[in-house]
């Protein structure tokens, strides 16, 4: 049963689309442009919510039309995207990069990829930008939550509409005050999961039990542009560091259910909505949603070294072009008309979706199954693969001398030596990375490592990364470091570095719980008070500076040379070409120099000019700024200065 028309609702929609792809493209100006997602959410919610009840009220509604007509709207266009995406992957992914991708295509399939990517990635990092599946953890939540609603509403029709609404407005509450607690406390799985997004589909679905007893919308001029202000407010206001979803998502989701209730055609912003190409973008959304991502995945897998205004409006064009294909060719002839597969009006539409479902997704799954099982079609020849196995390896995380080495822990794994250390490393992944070059300074050093992601070397101090519960267990972490250093009289020597560029005029939990923002020459005082301290204790200290950088990924540039052809010296690059982060952090750096002893990396990759991001081929970055293992090495080989602190 459909539900009247509304050609603002395809205008939301639009509104929703249009700033995510801007946002993912990477146009400036369109910093929350990922607040679309939680406007599809809501729309989500309004619509299906709306077929449910109404079909309900007449005693229409079945589950397995309810469940089948979910599958014509989206299996057909997501199982096309996922098959592309393997074809492509084959010619294009190295083999550990194409085995993570085939768990990915299994997790889209069966609708879990939210869960998926809650283990394998961060939304915003710059390893996701290359997953071309990463997107689909939001089909992931809508399929969860449309697999629990409807059974939902069937279980609890029978206590009458008021009593309904009552619980769904309670679940709303709950889950947004899951997601503010979420945003401060486990800030990924607030992103990815249900029980924290439940909230944003919950809104729609409020809106659907409003208009179903209102039985029309109310135009509201006043509220209509109100709710159009707050989505798009949130698109230029909001940042990736805004906390999220959390109390902030109110904007948008209010915004998009204040025009759900009062837009109309009638109103200024319902006649801005409904025009033929805010409709035409909303039509096809859902591919468009639904290709943007692994089109531009696979360009920066493949081209990732050329990318302007231009190569950004090409793909927005292309997008919008193949979503307009898939809108039209796969989408509306599942969704509307007869299929040899499926016809609509058949009394077997049901059996044979179900049965063509069913197969789909099983050949889909075995090739994903395949993808994994054969460490991503190690064998296949469309480049060396041995090469670029070696090569993927050699720009994979840098741990320093582990995995275990991420916190305060006495793991075997974090130490060079059964017996006593008299070397510390201490710091965030700056730190972390700098495992293997103490070790190629001095094979026979004994060292510990006490490193923590986004956890700078400094006493009672620490940024608000990602929230206040992280920052704390930072403050505790350095203190037990302190602790231990104090409690270790064998350890004669620490070596202490930090990124710094992510500390400076940022929030920060200070002394006594205190909120502090420092510029660079107080964030160099901390660190020279951490100095103090290490000294008092009768230690020496090293300071190691973070790496140079241009801000380019130039692991990835040096790989993708080894994969596809050209010369590794293009991704080198000049002194003065250092990015604006780069110049912050040895800019601290250099305040830091005068008062304790320190190794510029900069000495050691850059000559007078240039500064060179492989040795040999062999790349010296894994990223932008963070050493490989074999660069960490080369560069302990190298350095006088590390040499000597550690002999």
């Amino acid at each position: 049963m459909n539900i009247k028309y509304r050609p603002e609702i395809d205008g939301l929609r639009a509104l929703a689309i249009l700033p995510v792809l801007l946002y993912h493209i990477g146009f400036a100006g369109f910093s929350g442009g990922f607040v679309g997602v939680d406007i599809f959410f809501v729309i989500s919610g309004y619509l299906i919510t709306s077929i449910i009840i109404k079909e309900k009220a007449r005693d229409e509604f079945s589950l397995a039309d309810f469940y089948e007509r979910r599958a014509r709207r989206i299996l057909p266009a997501l199982f096309a995207v996922i098959l592309v995406c393997i074809c492509l992957s084959y010619f294009w992914m190295a083999p550990g990069q194409m085995k993570e991708f085939g768990l990915s295509a299994i997790s889209a399939i069966v609708f879990i990829s939210n869960v998926f990517f809650l283990k394998h990635s961060s939304y915003f990092d710059a390893a996701s930008e290359e997953m071309p599946l990463l997107h689909t953890w939001s089909l992931a939540v809508e399929e969860q939550y449309y697999i629990a609603f409807p059974i939902f509403i069937l279980l609890t029709w029978r206590f009458g509409f008021k009593a309904m609404f009552s619980m769904i407005v309670g679940m709303l509450l709950i889950s947004l005050a899951l997601s503010e607690w979420g945003s401060r406390n486990h800030n990924t799985a607030n992103f990815f999961l249900i029980p924290f997004r439940a909230w944003e589909i919950l809104a729609g679905s409020v809106c659907a039990f409003i208009l179903f007893k209102k039985k029309q919308v109310t135009a509201n001029e006043i509220l209509s542009f109100i709710g159009a202000s707050a989505v798009i407010a949130s698109v230029f206001v909001f940042n990736h560091q805004t906390p999220f979803p959390s109390l902030y998502t109110l904007l948008p989701v209010g915004g998009a259910v204040l025009l759900i209730l009062f837009c109309t055609p009638a109103t200024l912003v319902g006649k801005l909505l409904s025009s033929r190409a805010m409709v035409f973008f909303g039509l096809i959304s859902y591919s468009l949603y639904l290709w943007h991502q692994p089109i531009l995945a696979f360009y920066r897998i493949r081209f990732m070294d050329e990318y302007t205004i231009v190569h950004q409006l090409g793909i927005l064009g292309f997008a919008i072009v193949l979503g307009y294909l898939s809108w039209k060719f796969i989408e509306t002839p599942f969704r509307q008309k007869s299929t040899s597969v499926a016809p609509l009006e058949s009394n077997e539409s049901r059996t044979n979706v179900f049965w063509a479902s069913g197969a789909s997704m099983t050949c889909l799954i075995v090739l994903g199954a395949s993808i994994y099982l054969t460490n991503g079609f190690e064998g296949r020849n469309t480049f060396d693969n041995k090469k670029m196995s070696d090569v993927e390896k050699l720009t994979a995380n840098n741990y320093g001398l582990s995995k275990d080495c991420l916190s305060f822990n006495m793991s075997e794994n974090c130490r060079t030596t059964k017996g006593n250390p008299d070397v510390l490393l201490w710091g965030d992944s700056f730190a972390m990375h700098l495992g293997q070059a103490l070790v190629s300074a001095e094979k026979d050093i004994k060292m510990v490592q006490m490193t923590q992601y986004s956890c700078p070397p400094l006493i009672e101090f620490s940024v608000l990364i990602p929230n206040e519960k992280e920052a704390q267990k930072c403050i505790t972490f350095n203190r037990n470091v302190m602790k231990f250093i104090a409690d270790n009289p064998s350890i004669k020597k620490v070596v202490i570095s930090s990124e710094i560029s992510y500390l400076i005029n940022q929030k920060a939990l200070g002394k006594n719980g205190k909120l502090v923002s420092l510029d660079q020459n107080q964030l160099s005082q901390h660190f020279l008070a951490t100095v103090k301290e290490v000294n008092r204790l009768g230690r020496e200290v090293l300071f190691v500076s973070p790496t140079p950088s241009n801000g380019r990924d130039l692991g990835k540039c040096v790989f993708k040379r080894n994969m596809f052809g050209g010369d590794v010296e293009d991704c080198s690059f000049r002194r003065t070409d250092y990015s604006t982060t780069t110049q912050k952090a040895l800019a601290v750096s250099e305040k830091i120099k005068p008062h304790v002893s320190t190794l510029m990396l900069a000495d050691l990759i850059c000559d007078d000019k240039m500064c060179h991001s492989s040795v040999g081929g062999v790349p010296i970055y894994r990223d932008s700024g963070h050493l490989s293992y074999a660069g960490a090495a080369i560069l302990g080989s190298k350095s006088e200065v590390l040499k000597a602190f550690v002999k």
